[in-house]
């Protein structure tokens, strides 16, 4: 047994786990076959090794389904980013052909207003997001929130009382949503 398998399944535990793996083999089900151990879920394989045309042996795999299940959690978290990405973009770009539109118009105030406008929104929501919210997950989760509201035409604001630092903080955020007429939630 080499020993990424002996720290899997552990050597002392052989009574324990041998039997299942020989259930596996007679029933015909080792093929990608699910067993649990250890408060693990594992997913077995066998090959037999031929010599001469006969059995002389036999090699398992085994995998541990935890760790292809956060592989899994981690894609879906790499997407979930990535949409929320294309949305924050989106925005942006139909900003910039709002300010181009306003200064092909000759309104070059108004594109001025605008433009400082969306400085001042920014640099308040990320000094709220970048110097009192202390975990990266979590600032990635709002940056997203925030791009997504805003391609709805929804007015996000984190609260400037909010922070969150992993492991002391017992209020974990506070967010307000106000959806451009339609009245405003408060979210703790």
């Amino acid at each position: 047994m080499n020993p990424a398998a002996e720290e899997m399944l552990g050597s002392e535990n052989r009574d324990h786990w041998f039997p299942k793996l020989e259930h596996l083999r007679q029933s015909g089900g080792a093929r990608n076959a699910e067993m649990s151990y250890r408060d693990r879920v594992l997913i077995v394989n066998h090959d037999i090794i031929l010599e001469k045309g006969k059995a002389a042996g036999m090699v398992w795999t085994f995998k541990d389904k935890t760790e292809f299940v956060k592989m899994i959690d981690t894609l879906s978290e790499v997407k979930k980013y990535s949409e929320d990405l294309r949305a924050q973009t989106h925005e942006y770009t139909n900003k910039l052909y709002v300010i181009s539109g306003l200064l092909e118009l000759g309104r070059t105030d108004a594109a001025l207003d605008l433009i400082n406008d969306e400085s001042v929104k920014s640099q308040n929501q990320n000094q709220v997001l970048f110097e009192q919210i202390k975990d990266s997950k979590l600032q990635a989760i709002l940056l997203g929130k925030i791009g997504k509201a805003s391609e709805k035409k929804i007015s996000f604001t984190i609260d400037r009382e909010s922070s969150f630092n992993k492991g002391r903080s017992k209020r974990l955020w506070a967010f307000k949503c106000k959806s451009s007429g339609r009245g405003a939630w408060r979210m703790h």
